[in-house]
Formats: structure tokens, C-alpha cells, sequence
């Protein structure tokens, strides 16, 4: 019998670079092919729970998008990514989001924001890596479009409202006139 708690667990696939995200074997793809049913058959009969519902997920991931979907994605709206990893992370995002794979979550990392000299308002470390956030972040918001349906205001709103007491959503985010987003009881 499963712990009520492993039942209760949100599922989460954590993935560098979906066209990454593969079974392969050097040499031939339908001995990749064969070699990922192998693994699958192996991990079903694991004893494990944990092991065995988490190799599932992965393989279910796995089978959601295609290399020719990944490889072929054109952003849209004109949206052009940076060619940097924070830019490439965004757009895979981007890709997930309109395949409709059920991405409820996302992360991205922009690491190298630790500096202590040549900071430069123009040409420096921190400006750089400030170019980088901005311009990924637009392309994003273009590439998605009327995509996103949710304003963040609303659900910070409301979780900081709730939690912390603040009544007056316009002291969070003011000229703000959106509702909140009933997330929390009570």
C-alpha cells in the first residue's frame, strides 16, 4: 500500500535542455529506441515506489515533444531571445507553455549576478547581466503573448494580503486597479 503521502507529492521533471531530454545510445535510433523500452520495463518492476513512479513521470516527459518540435519552435511576435543561457532556458519556457504539456511551474536560472568590480553602467559585469534579464524577459513576454492569463499583481496580492495583512493592494503596486486572484480561504 502507498504512504498517503508519496500519493499527496506534486510531480516535477527537472530538465536542463529538452532537446537533451532523450534516451540515446551511440550508433543507432531504433537500438535507442529499444534501449529506452528496456528502461522503462526495468523501472516499472522496481519495488521502489519513489524510484518507480519518478522513472515513469520521466518517461511520460519524455515522449510529450518531439526533437522536430523542439529544434523547429520559431518564437512569436517577433520575439528574439538572447543567445545566452538565460535567454535559451526562457525559450524552451516559452515552448512549454504553448505545447500545452501541462507546465504548471518553471525556473530559470541567470547566475553570475555576485560582482564586486568592473560593475560599468554600460559595458560592465552587471550591466551585462542586466541586458541579459531585460532582453529575455521581453522576448519572453512577446514570444507568449495573449498567452498569459494570469497578473502576477493579482496573486501576489492576494498571497501578501492574506498573509501579511495588507488590505490596500495599491500599497503593494500602486495605480494598480486589478482584482486579486482567490487563491487562500479565510
Amino acid at each position: 500500500m502507498a504512504d498517503s503521502a508519496e500519493d499527496d507529492a506534486a510531480q516535477a521533471v527537472a530538465v536542463t535542455d529538452l532537446a537533451d531530454f532523450r534516451m540515446r545510445l551511440p550508433g543507432a535510433q531504433n537500438a535507442a529506441a529499444a534501449a529506452g523500452e528496456g528502461f522503462e520495463a526495468l523501472y516499472r518492476q522496481t519495488s521502489q515506489g519513489l524510484l518507480r513512479d519518478t522513472a515513469r513521470e520521466t518517461f511520460q516527459a519524455m515522449g510529450l515533444l518531439t526533437l522536430e518540435q523542439i529544434a523547429g519552435y520559431r518564437p512569436a511576435n517577433g520575439a528574439v531571445y538572447p543567445q545566452t543561457p538565460l535567454g535559451h532556458a526562457m525559450r524552451q519556457i516559452a515552448l512549454l507553455v504553448k505545447a500545452d504539456v501541462g507546465l504548471e511551474i518553471a525556473f530559470a536560472e541567470s547566475s553570475g549576478w555576485d560582482t564586486h568590480v568592473q560593475q560599468g553602467t554600460v559595458n560592465g559585469t552587471f550591466a551585462r547581466q542586466a541586458r541579459d534579464l531585460a532582453q529575455s524577459i521581453q522576448a519572453f513576454w512577446t514570444d507568449l503573448g495573449p498567452a498569459v492569463t494570469t497578473d502576477f499583481r493579482a496573486v501576489f496580492c492576494e498571497l501578501a494580503g492574506k498573509h501579511l495583512g495588507i488590505r490596500n493592494d495599491a500599497e503593494l503596486f500602486p495605480g494598480w486597479t486589478g482584482g486579486r486572484l482567490p487563491l487562500l480561504r479565510g
